[in-house]
């Protein structure tokens, strides 16, 4: 008879494919099952499970809260991907849970690949096994969903912030922020045709690395693919030009001639875009060794789309800085509260960078500045305050009825999630613990 799991031995979503679900989405879904909040399964399950040094040797809340800080690293490919899948391996009884990280693909990948928000395509949250978060939309790269041929979202049309992929009050139906759901009904853009078969050759290449990946349980080797279509470029271009090939796929010359002289190493993307436009699927040239290279035959360059979610043109209307300076001065003069921010002052004149009007008026959006910095002080001083108070107060209730003032009982209580996830809070705890024992030591 198998060994029985701590945990329900829960069946990821299509892990052999480019539509597996996200580590994180497991995560959600695990603790749904156990009808518990995410929040409270990585705070009283993984820290049992884990041994890795930090988990013990600091302090547990900071480990814990730094899951929903930083929850984009748990799809990752650094230590907390390789962590977590492991614990949870443990907990569920499974071998397979690193393959809802990007783990298996790091040989291609950089950190700066990967997205530090959630992404989804409203249209799959719409039908498809309660809304469940792709691991690809995890990779800048990925901007379309193919299927429904519309560009990914990734904020939240109630509170206008970006969703975290995790987060003491996460639900997989709503934002973490506001806690509102996010409706079915959301009209996403559509892409252009040339930009959507771009993203299906992505789908099909991630498709098969993922497969690669799962068939022969074991990494990429990445260098693969970088040296076999660098040896394309160079040896089988039939009267092409780098210049050539730089404009058709959208990639700076520059770019790929560090590349090819190995002095840069180039992003997934710009591998994407070069093959892309080279004419070749990952598949082809994955395992191919370069005699068999030689066979191929570039005939014609494919031409790369630039995403409308790229494009570096600044298309907004500027006004002349005779009228810029006529609204600064009106904005340092205006006593409203909130104040502008510089960043505020610069969209409403129509440009996307505050550089330019630095440049021209640097006293003035120093002044901007440096007064609304003082407003955000003023105002998160207050709000700690208020904090404190309340803090302070249930504590001694706390003592009053004989209830131990945990942690989690304040922060139920005053109903500020992750709220002692700042030292100041729970040193300030400890704090107003330690004065009430004092109080009852002179008392006796």
């Amino acid at each position: 008879m198998p060994e029985r799991s701590i945990c329900y031995n829960l069946e990821p979503y299509n892990i052999e494919s480019a539509n597996v679900e996200s580590l994180t989405n497991f995560i959600k879904r695990l603790s749904e099952e156990h009808v518990i909040p995410p929040g409270a399964f990585l705070r009283e399950f993984i820290p049992r499970y884990s041994n890795e040094e930090s988990y013990e040797e600091r302090n547990k809340t900071n480990t814990i809260y730094s899951n929903f800080t930083k929850g984009y690293a748990i799809n990752s490919i650094g230590k907390k991907a390789e962590n977590l899948s492991e614990i949870l391996n443990i907990l569920t009884g499974r071998d397979d849970l690193q393959n809802l990280t990007l783990l298996p693909l790091k040989t291609l990948i950089e950190i700066s690949d990967i997205r530090t928000n959630l992404y989804w395509c409203p249209k799959c949250w719409e039908s498809e096994n309660g809304r469940y978060e792709k691991l690809v939309w995890n990779l800048k790269v990925v901007r379309v969903c193919t299927k429904h041929g519309c560009y990914l979202e990734s904020i939240c049309p109630s509170c206008k912030r970006k969703i975290k992929h995790l987060d003491t009050r996460t639900t997989r139906a709503g934002c973490n922020y506001c806690g509102k759901e996010i409706p079915n009904d959301l009209v996403p853009q559509q892409v252009e045709e040339l930009e959507l078969e771009y993203q299906k050759y992505i789908y099909l290449c991630l498709d098969f690395l993922i497969y690669e990946v799962f068939a022969t349980q074991k990494g990429l080797e990445g260098e693969n693919l970088y040296g076999n279509i660098k040896y394309l470029i160079e040896n089988c271009m039939v009267g092409l030009s780098i210049k050539e090939l730089a404009i058709k796929s959208n990639v700076n010359r520059h770019t790929i001639f560090s590349w090819l002289n190995g002095s840069k190493r180039i992003s997934l993307e710009t591998l994407l875009k070069l093959a892309f436009s080279l004419g070749v699927q990952f598949s082809e040239i994955y395992s191919l060794n370069l005699t068999d290279i030689k066979l191929i035959k570039i005939l014609e360059l494919k031409t790369t789309p630039i995403s409308k979610l790229e494009s570096k043109i600044d298309t907004s209307l500027k006004v002349d800085i005779t009228e810029r300076e006529v609204y600064l001065d009106k904005v340092i003069n205006e006593n409203s509260n909130p104040p502008q921010s510089l960043e505020e002052v610069t969209r409403s004149l129509g440009y996307k960078s505050i550089e330019s009007l630095r440049e021209h008026f640097p006293e003035k959006c120093s002044l901007i500045s440096k007064r609304y910095k003082e407003y955000k002080r003023n105002l998160r001083e207050n709000n700690e305050k208020a904090i404190e108070n309340q803090i302070k107060n249930e504590v001694y209730k706390c003592f009053k009825t004989g209830v131990n003032p945990t942690i989690q009982h304040i922060e139920d209580i005053i109903g500020i999630n992750g709220v002692f996830m700042a030292k100041r809070f729970r040193a300030f705890r400890r704090q107003t613990i330690e004065e009430i024992h004092k109080i009852k030591d002179q008392e006796l």
